[in-house]
């Protein structure tokens, strides 16, 4: 009671009360107490009621008060025991260093995929507001904000950085209300948040009409935005509508298009992806065809970088990153022989078809590996699979041959020209109908999955023996499908026909190419057609050629093995038939076992009944042979 009265006395009074009190105090018998004690510990409680008062006096002002134009909500507030000013942060009776601008937490922004949280920091500096979005760990030590922040313009050093982080990390819990709070995602395509589905295309988030969800795209670095911004619309979609009309009457061009509409669908009916390829020589429309499938979503005029439109001459990098980024989109290159090396047209192929990145460490330990599910559309002077000798990738790939609008005429030439005059006005629009056409009839789903799986029923019947084919059933189920959707979603300039069924024989008779162990055999049929006096049996004259014999090729099935049977195969030394499969770039190991499951290798069996290769005679000598079938043999082309 003694100091609050002394802390509450005027200045100028404030002596001669202490001396009384004190005289006072000493006839009660205290002894210890000393005028510049009073004095001290009334000074002390004289600054604490200052500190209490101003505390009182800025509880609950809200920071537009003090900043009017600041970032903020309304409602935003100071925390308590802190001074914000246009001069800077301090905290009311501390001792931590002043940060000699404002600082505030303008946003907070939760990774759909990672769960990691960023915040956007805004700060005053010559009066204007500077923003930057970055990781919450960034604000939380002293050490990282001083690193991050100094290095943008924020006025912190090591010496404030204290001050910074407390101030934050309070002005953050005060307002958590008021912070505007976002769903974030670092790629493109479908998105599911609060169990909210939708569609991210570009910056624009397509969702269903009465959820009320958003998630923006914040691309990793500005490679991943300038992908993101190709994705916007311009023009009309009429004139869009009356520019492809051009494609009524060309059943190649018409699958490209439809192709372009598949990318978003692999993911609702669980489709594969796959490559769609336009192969032929120069000057055929092919890269016309790739900006019309462009115009679909985005900009297609492949001068701007911007453009889903992108060249082959880019990084392995870039090709494995796009297709992360554009997730649900599909992956559009121009012009193979642009590539630097033909093995990275086929990496690129195979990471397509597989949809998965490359696995890598990170500093902490093993980094998320990117997916997606998505097509490539390219061109090129060669068709795709012959940059591949994978069978199992090159089954992922569509292949047509030659100019996608038939003729090279003038006439087609200049109705050519004039479509791209109006795709490259006219753009956007029709993929942004198209997804949300997909977006508001989710409860359609289930049936768009049991029609999708019939389709690929339907195409693999019709494949009948081709196995290939009946492997691309489910590729060219997606673009049926694809097909129907958008003639749907959209009044197209044609009434709807089958898309494939025009363009079977051509797909089909590319599909060939896939079969590895097809084209195997014929490569080796083709060897031994040329190369025939190297076989026992063959040969004019008995003598063995100078590099030694091929295998024993019988001159027809009438021709006696062993015991008297007819031999029914063509021998081959194990050693010289893998050999010249490794020079054909096949994988002998693999085409062998192919071969022999599918029956056309022929073996004997041994006393304990494992198979075996066939024992043969050549000349005098015993030998053993891998030997195929006159079936299969004949049956090869």
């Amino acid at each position: 009671m003694v100091i609050e009265a002394l802390a509450t006395c005027r200045p100028d009074v404030l002596e001669s009360t202490a001396d009384q009190i004190l005289a006072r105090l000493k006839e009660l018998g205290a002894k210890r107490v000393t005028r510049a004690s009073l004095l001290s510990d009334a000074e002390k409680l004289r600054d604490q009621i200052k500190q209490q008062r101003q505390i009182a006096r800025l509880e609950g002002t809200t920071i537009r008060e003090v900043l009017p134009d600041a970032p903020v909500s309304d409602k935003a507030t100071i925390p308590s025991g802190w001074n914000l000013t246009t001069d800077g942060i301090d905290q009311i009776g501390g001792r931590m260093p002043i940060v000699s601008a404002p600082v505030l937490v303008v946003g907070r922004q939760d990774d759909i995929e990672s769960n990691a949280v960023s915040l956007e920091i805004a700060w005053l500096e010559e009066g204007v507001w500077r923003h930057l979005i970055l990781a919450r760990e960034n604000i939380a030590s002293s050490q990282a904000i001083t690193r991050v922040l100094s290095a943008v313009g924020v006025p912190v050093t090591s010496n404030n950085a204290r001050t910074l982080v407390s101030f934050l990390s309070e002005y953050e819990a005060a307002n958590l209300a008021h912070i505007p709070r976002k769903s974030v995602s670092h790629q493109l395509g479908w998105q599911e948040t609060n169990g909210v589905v939708g569609f991210l295309l570009g910056t624009v988030f397509i969702r269903a009409q009465a959820q009320t969800s958003e998630v923006v795209f914040q691309g990793g670095d500005e490679g991943d935005n300038q992908i993101a911004k190709g994705f916007h619309v311009r023009g009309d979609l009429d004139k869009w509508l009356r520019a492809i009309k051009r494609l009524r009457s060309k059943p190649s061009a018409r699958l490209v298009l439809y192709a372009g509409f598949a990318s978003p669908l692999l993911h609702i009916v669980n489709a594969p992806n796959f490559c769609l390829d336009i192969a032929g020589q120069t000057t055929t429309g092919k890269t016309t065809m790739l900006r019309v499938v462009a115009s679909i979503f985005g900009d297609p005029d492949d001068r701007n970088p911007e453009s889903p439109l992108k060249s082959w001459d880019s990084t392995p990098v870039f090709r494995e990153r796009a297709p992360a980024v554009l997730n649900s989109l599909p992956l559009i290159l121009d012009d193979t022989k642009l590539a630097n090396k033909s093995e990275d047209v086929a990496m690129t192929v195979y990471s397509i078809a597989g949809g998965r990145g490359r696995g890598r460490g990170s500093v902490r330990g093993v980094a998320s590996t990117p997916t997606w599910r998505n097509m490539l559309i390219t061109s090129g002077e060669q068709p795709l699979t012959s940059f591949s000798n994978d069978g199992g990738t090159r089954a992922r790939v569509l292949s047509l041959w030659g100019s996608p609008f038939g003729a090279t005429d003038a006439v087609t030439g200049n109705s050519v020209r004039q479509l791209n005059r109006l795709i490259v006005e006219n753009y956007g629009h029709a993929g942004m109908a198209f997804v949300t056409y997909l977006v508001n009839n989710q409860d359609l789903w289930g049936d768009w999955r049991a029609t999708y799986d019939r389709h690929t029923r339907t195409y693999q019947t019709r494949a009948g023996e081709n196995q290939v084919a009946a492997r691309m059933a489910p590729m060219m189920a997606a673009i049926h499908l694809a097909a129907e959707l958008a003639h749907a979603a959209l009044e197209m300039p044609w009434k709807y026909a089958d898309p494939i069924l025009p363009v079977w024989d051509e797909l089909t008779r590319n599909s060939l190419d896939a079969n590895r162990p097809l084209a195997a055999l014929r490569y080796v049929k083709d060897y031994a057609n040329a190369n025939q006096d190297k076989f026992f049996g063959r040969r004019s004259i008995n003598s063995q050629p100078h590099d030694g014999w091929v295998g024993r090729w019988d001159s027809d099935s009438n021709i006696l093995g062993r015991r008297g049977r007819p031999t029914t195969w063509i021998g081959f030394f194990p050693s010289r038939l893998e050999q010249l499969l490794r020079d054909g770039e096949f994988e002998a190991e693999a085409i062998l076992r192919a071969w022999d499951d599918n029956g056309w290798l022929v073996k004997s069996r041994d006393r304990n009944g494992a198979r075996r290769k066939i024992r043969a005679r050549l000349g005098g000598e015993s030998v053993w042979l891998t030997a195929i079938s006159r079936e299969a043999w004949d049956q090869a082309e």
